[in-house]
């Protein structure tokens, strides 16, 4: 016990501290291709370890620095197969990926190769974190010839990508032996180098297990755009090797609310979608199976336009034989908001067409219907 006792508080020493903090550095070092500084270890080192301005550097490039990380831990938890993190809290990072002018990354010449390891293990340890925290992040990606770019785009340039100011907060729960995994998203915000796009908050519970896959209370906030959504599709095993076609009789619901969605959103990262402009407002609740759901409810306003529809949808576990049976109800019209949403097409102008309480019905596949 007296060993046990004086081991232990040796631990707790800046001495022991200087020598694992050596220790590290030189393990890492002999893997690396690049350098790892450490300025200074503190805490217990057994239940709380922080590390103070870290950095990796490559080739003279500082890939990534941080000036705080803070780790706590229960190592009591161990006994139970549990790796269980009080918190972990990371601030002021720069992550700089940048490419040389023969076209290699440095991020790529990080690690030195290994011969690969084809034998198979398990890992039998849950891991739960209850509080893990990134506070101003920032990221950058250039390609050789955007080297130090300070340019902003409309639309996402992947050769000069710079990202500023992320915030993360989350926890975490992850079963590896029996796949069951959940992210509770309190927080995620960023600032990328487009002109259009501004990522104000992220929030949401994302579940994952060998029986379904949901997102609840999913919220995405913009400059522009404001959405919730649940959703849920049962019978999922995204650990196996199903097929599209297999899911034909998997349960799934589905609510989507969006207050204001903004084209410019979408189109600062799908340029396809650039053919559409506006922000309009939309509901969609659905539930069923998957080859044969039910559309509670899809309304669209946009401006003076009102759409609303409810129906069926069948076979879209088979994309090419889907069949849609709907009703249009209570839908207002009106030929100006056409222009505004599609502006690009120089549609011809009747500033005076309206159609108000449009009642129809649609049934068949997308290129063969009656209505």
């Amino acid at each position: 016990i007296l060993l046990t006792v004086i081991v232990v508080g040796f631990t707790q020493t800046k001495t022991f501290r200087d020598i694992l903090m050596e220790k590290v550095i030189n393990l890492a070092n002999a893997e690396l291709n690049g350098r790892l500084n450490i300025e200074k270890i503190d805490g217990t080192v057994l239940t709380s370890l922080f590390l103070r301005n870290v950095s990796i550097v490559v080739d003279n490039d500082t890939l990534l620095s941080a000036r705080k990380i803070e780790v706590k831990t229960s190592p009591l938890q161990l006994l139970l197969k549990k790796i269980y993190i009080r918190q972990l809290l990371i601030e002021d990072v720069k992550i700089v990926m940048l490419q040389d002018q023969t076209g290699e990354w440095n991020f790529t010449k990080l690690i030195k190769p290994k011969p690969e390891d084809t034998t198979k293990s398990s890992f039998s340890f849950m891991i739960q974190a209850n509080d893990i925290q990134f506070h101003n992040i920032s990221f950058t990606r250039q390609s050789f010839t955007n080297l130090g770019s300070q340019k902003v785009y409309s639309t996402l340039n992947a050769d000069d990508f710079r990202i500023d100011n992320l915030n993360f907060s989350a926890q975490a729960y992850a079963d590896v032996q029996n796949s069951n995994y959940l992210l509770i998203l309190k927080e995620l915000s960023f600032r990328p180098n487009l002109t259009r796009f501004n990522l104000k908050y992220i929030s949401g519970e994302f579940a994952i297990t060998k029986e379904f896959a949901s997102v609840r209370n999913f919220y995405f906030l913009t400059d522009s755009s404001e959405v919730n959504i649940n959703a849920r599709l049962d019978s999922l095993n995204l650990f196996g090797s199903a097929q599209l076609h297999d899911f034909k009789n998997y349960p799934i619901t589905f609510d989507a609310k969006a207050k204001s969605f903004n084209f410019d959103d979408l189109s600062s990262f799908i340029t396809s979608t650039e053919i559409l402009k506006g922000n309009p407002s939309l509901e969609l609740k659905a539930h069923g199976k998957f080859g044969n759901f039910k559309i509670d409810k899809f309304s669209v306003d946009f401006r003076d336009t009102h759409f609303e529809i409810e129906g069926n949808v069948q076979n879209l576990n088979r994309p090419e034989n889907l069949f849609i049976t709907a009703k249009i109800n209570n839908t207002d019209i009106n030929y100006k908001d056409i222009n505004a949403l599609l502006p690009s097409l120089e549609l011809p102008e009747y500033a005076k067409l309206l159609l108000t309480n449009v009642n129809m019905e649609f049934k068949g596949e997308p290129t063969n219907f009656k209505s």
